[in-house]
């Protein structure tokens, strides 16, 4: 007969064992999961080529990599089949006082603004948590063709994790924001003439 410190034992270690097995179960978050994008009919519809990529609008936060975000951005949409111009033809031609939309022959405008930039722990485990919208109007309306927000977590891990130099991490992190940022953005047809 089993003795009630023995059977006590047995339940103990059955009640560990379930809940050690149940935790080489568990899985990751999804990146991207809380990326969220509106009016995809609107852009088709116009259908932008050129597109300027604005500076990126921070709360002032030094720490935020701005020109590396919004390279990024730039080459995400590139990968969405869009043209956007060069940054640096931008910045010649951006100035925030005598700017107007348009001014560059640019169909659209796609403004990057970040309300934070949570990098507590990124050197530890190459962890942010960021609020950022990428809004794309039309450059002479002004009318919103799209618009992407994200407010989450991002958990780069292994993605990063082997990279040799914080500025190449920084880079391939900023890559990864933007490609899941833009995922919600529709393709361009490239058969469509912009405006049609």
């Amino acid at each position: 007969m089993i003795s009630f410190r023995s059977a006590l034992a047995i339940s103990f270690l059955s009640i560990v064992s379930v809940f050690a097995l149940g935790a080489c179960h568990t899985t990751p978050t999804p990146v991207g999961i809380g990326i969220r994008g509106t009016n995809a009919t609107k852009i088709m519809e116009r259908s932008p080529i050129d597109i300027a990529v604005l500076p990126v609008v921070t709360n002032g936060d030094k720490r935020i990599p701005s020109n590396v975000l919004r390279a990024a951005i730039q080459q995400g949409l590139v990968e969405r089949r869009y043209s956007p111009l060069a940054l640096e033809y931008v910045d010649r031609n951006v100035t925030e006082a005598s700017y107007t939309p348009g001014a560059s022959q640019e169909h659209a405008v796609c403004t990057i603004q970040v309300e934070s930039w949570d990098a507590s722990l990124w050197d530890t485990h190459n962890v942010l948590t960021i609020a950022m919208n990428v809004k794309i109007d039309d450059a002479a309306s002004g009318a919103n063709l799209w618009t992407g927000s994200v407010n989450q977590r991002f958990e780069f891990g292994q993605a990063i994790e082997s990279l040799p130099t914080q500025t190449q991490r920084v880079q391939r992190a900023c890559d990864i924001l933007a490609a899941e940022m833009l995922q919600k953005l529709p393709l361009r047809d490239s058969r469509r003439p912009s405006g049609s």
